[in-house]
């Protein structure tokens, strides 16, 4: 249903794009101007004329009834268009509300995205500030050699304290039986001074120098029992290097 109201008043004010004037007061005054000729050409008649009008005032209410029929059909014409207009306004503001409703929920759906689109954005950041650091790292890492490479140095620095290890323990029982060589060789010595010493004391002498010898052999004897176990196991060594020597 049209509301008439609404029709009313869209035909009261409508307005023209010349004069500025409604189509009503338009027609109003093509309905005066008429009424007015039509009055003129009444006042103006004599008897001679069938009708009772004159021939020029009758052409001029002629005239405004011609203009007067015309505004009519325009009237008749706006308001056609005006009543399909105001029947259109149903189905416009049916689609108004689908598009409305279509426009709500693309913006519900641009809304997600957007919240979705920052969450991941979050996320990228703190993937890119890990590659970052993961990036930084691999070049402090790759100034150091490959594990390969250092397994193979600590492997070869292993074998190398090995034969220092080995060269170590040769040395020591080089030096070991150096020692050895040189205490029997001060040993020789000492006896050979001893003898010397021993043949040019008298008899009194010579008995007091035999017991202090002896009871010096008895002493080494109980001290060296228990180096006799160890002094075997070398003693093919140091026979070998001395005959080497």
């Amino acid at each position: 249903m049209i509301d008439r109201k609404i029709f009313e008043d869209r035909l009261t004010y409508k307005e023209t794009t010349i004069t500025g004037h409604t189509a009503v007061s338009r027609l109003v005054a093509r309905f005066n101007a008429f009424v007015n000729a039509a009055v003129s050409a009444l006042g103006a008649s004599d008897a001679k004329t069938p009708v009772g009008l004159g021939c020029g005032e009758r052409e001029t209410a002629l005239e405004q009834y011609d203009a007067l029929v015309k505004e009519l059909t325009l009237m008749r014409l706006e308001i056609d268009k005006a009543e399909a207009m105001f029947a259109t306004l149903p189905r416009e503001r049916e689609e108004f509300e689908v598009y409305s409703d279509t426009i709500a929920q693309q913006t519900a759906r641009v809304e997600a995205e957007i919240v979705a689109l920052k969450e991941r954005l979050v996320v990228e950041r703190a993937i890119r500030l890990q590659r970052e650091e993961y990036e930084a790292l691999a070049k402090l890492v790759n100034k150091f050699p490959a594990k390969a490479q250092t397994t193979v140095g600590q492997t070869k620095v292993a074998a190398e304290i090995a034969a220092l290890e080995e060269e170590k323990g040769r040395l020591g029982k080089a030096v070991a039986m150096r020692k050895r060589q040189l205490s029997f060789v001060l040993n020789a010595v000492r006896d050979l001074k001893n003898g010397l010493e021993y043949d040019m004391r008298t008899d009194e002498e010579k008995d007091r120098f035999l017991a202090e010898q002896a009871a010096a052999v008895a002493k080494c004897k109980e001290e060296g029992g228990e180096m006799e176990g160890e002094g075997d196991e070398d003693e093919e060594d140091e026979e070998s290097e001395m005959q080497m020597d």
